[in-house]
């Protein structure tokens, strides 16, 4: 068994609900930016440990002929691309997350298109969310999602999942 780095994004997602309370420092940064006092950069990083993107085994039917992960897994990075902010809500965001994920047997990109195609698309496991407080608010609307290997995983990893 190996492991594999992973890639997941959302492009433009916008969470599916906006809590009525807010922490303020998650408040404060939205005020910010809603008055310009915030950059784009600045509200990146104010919001991005906000986040979170989970990798859902039992979403996909089969998983098991590839990845021996059986519980939610958590990325082990996550990334904000561009935000989008208007007044009262979160913001949409493009984002991606890095999971590093045990794999049955070690996969290139051609034997992990071919396993999509001929079953579930790997997007359907992974969900992006707010954790607000106790709450995920899910990013479930979006204008695209992708799921690959990181580019950069030469497939050598020998780390635990």
């Amino acid at each position: 068994m190996s492991s594999g780095r992973y890639i997941a994004s959302i492009e433009h997602g916008q969470a599916d609900d906006t809590p009525a309370k807010l922490p303020a420092p998650l408040r404060k940064a939205l005020a910010a930016a809603t008055a310009g006092t915030l950059d784009d950069d600045g509200l990146i990083r104010a919001i991005t440990p906000w986040l979170r993107a989970t990798f859902v085994a039992e979403n996909i039917s089969g998983i098991e002929t590839l990845f021996t992960v059986t519980d939610d897994l958590e990325a082990i990075e996550i990334e904000v691309h561009s935000v989008e902010h208007r007044d009262g809500a979160l913001p949409k965001i493009t984002a991606s997350a890095r999971f590093l994920i045990e794999e049955v047997e070690a996969l290139d990109d051609d034997a992990l298109l071919a396993w999509q195609e001929d079953n579930d698309f790997l997007t359907d496991a992974v969900t992006f969310s707010w954790r607000i407080g106790e709450e995920d608010i899910v990013i479930g609307d979006h204008e695209g999602a992708g799921f690959e290997r990181d580019a950069g995983d030469d497939n050598d990893d020998d780390e635990n999942v």
